[in-house]
């Protein structure tokens, strides 16, 4: 079940969100102010975040900011605003703009068609899994949902870095609350067990020699260029 956040001091706006809400979806919460929505946004993460006040550009900036701060949180962001945002849109791949209208039904309209194209995370952990499974990974040890857990994170971060221990584990150990050095050796370990139990399966699906041991960071990026 998707968590949709309202921010909006509408009251009519809200109602007809919160009685036509998206199957699968559901209202959480309804922040009347932008201060308090970007509290809750932090508190509660949601899915779903419709933005329905006439805010400043660079409060929505911020607001952006503050949920890229969050670790593996890339909630869909839909903003109704008539000012330019496309440089908001370019940078932040889960952020929508949808053009205020006059009439009600027809804002709503496009809103709620946003949320139901809302990919839901399953899918894309599902893509993920489809691909480690063409690699040969069978998900029988720690080290394979390991690199589910950074496959999932680089795919749904578009401005993370491919520097594996700068980048993604430091986040991924904050997250889970272990050790950069355990996540980094379970993953090699994972990788290097299936290499040695699976070369020609594990070339093929890099396209390359089967005596060119690939590195981590290659088995990585290669997966995730194919998801």
């Amino acid at each position: 079940m998707k968590k949709v956040l309202v921010i909006s001091n509408e009251f009519s706006f809200c109602k007809e969100i919160n009685n036509n809400m998206v199957e699968g979806c559901r209202l959480t919460n309804i922040s009347d102010s932008f201060e308090e929505g970007v509290t809750n946004i932090i508190n509660l993460q949601p899915d779903i975040i419709v933005l329905e006040l006439e805010v400043q550009y660079y409060k929505i900036l911020f607001m952006m900011s503050q949920i890229e701060k969050l670790k593996l949180y890339n909630p869909t962001v839909i903003i109704i605003s008539d000012l330019d945002l496309c440089y908001i849109t370019e940078k932040y791949s889960n952020c929508v703009v949808v053009t205020r209208m006059k009439r009600l039904h027809l804002l709503l309209f496009r809103i709620f068609k946003c949320i139901e194209e809302n990919v839901p995370d399953n899918v894309i952990e599902n893509r993920i899994l489809e691909e480690m499974h063409k690699l040969g990974f069978e998900m029988k040890n720690k080290g394979d949902y390991l690199i589910l857990k950074t496959l999932k994170y680089i795919k749904t971060h578009n401005n993370i870095g491919t520097n594996l221990e700068k980048d993604v584990y430091p986040n991924i150990s904050k997250v889970l609350n272990t050790e950069e050095r355990k996540i980094k050796w379970n993953i090699n370990y994972s990788i290097n067990s299936l290499y040695e139990a699976k070369p020609y399966q594990v070339c093929n699906y890099l396209h390359i020699d089967v005596n060119e041991k690939p590195t981590t960071k290659y088995v990585i990026l290669s997966i995730v260029n194919n998801i």
